[in-house]
């Protein structure tokens, strides 16, 4: 949903439309800095693969309820991926989550000398035009936020069983 945002705001994106998404940048890595300078990259496990030194990052870490951020993660190995998971596994995934934050901005502190932007997918979801304008103010740049705002779908926090807001996201292309 972040990088929907940036994208449609004007920022330059690195991975494909709607989860961008690029699996050769996770690691990233020295040489493909520059190819990725001034463009948003969405990272998977910040505290397992090192970001290298090199040019003033700015990050975003989008956190979610746990046990949430854990059906969508079920949902997508069952659905998308075809992995079988069993019920029980959602709350070990949870306890995944929850022991991988803080590695993870802890990893993304040291990238940044500082802190990264934090923002929290229920807020997103009840104030998009708020979240905008703060990715915008991150970015450094002019962005179209209410653009940024617009590619929010309104919908519960909680994580739908079937993949509507995903066939969406699909025919909702920027």
């Amino acid at each position: 949903m972040v990088m929907q945002m940036l994208a449609a705001g004007g920022m330059p994106v690195v991975g494909e439309h709607p989860a961008y998404e690029d699996m050769d940048c996770n690691p990233i890595t020295l040489p493909m800095i520059p190819r990725l300078d001034g463009k948003a990259v969405k990272l998977l496990n910040p505290h397992l693969d090192p970001i290298p030194v090199g040019p003033k990052y700015r990050a975003v870490w989008l956190d979610r309820n746990l046990m949430q951020q854990a059906r969508s993660t079920v949902k997508f190995l069952r659905g998308v991926a075809g992995i079988p998971v069993k019920p029980r596994d959602v709350k070990r995934i949870a306890r995944a989550g929850e022991k991988d934050r803080p590695r993870a901005l802890a990893a993304l502190r040291q990238a940044l000398h500082g802190e990264p932007l934090v923002l929290r997918f229920e807020d997103i979801l009840a104030d998009p035009l708020e979240a905008a304008q703060q990715l915008a103010m991150i970015c450094h740049r002019a962005m179209d936020v209410q653009a940024m705002a617009r590619r929010v779908l309104p919908r519960s926090p909680q994580c739908r069983p079937d993949m509507l807001i995903e066939s969406m996201l699909m025919e909702a292309r920027p």
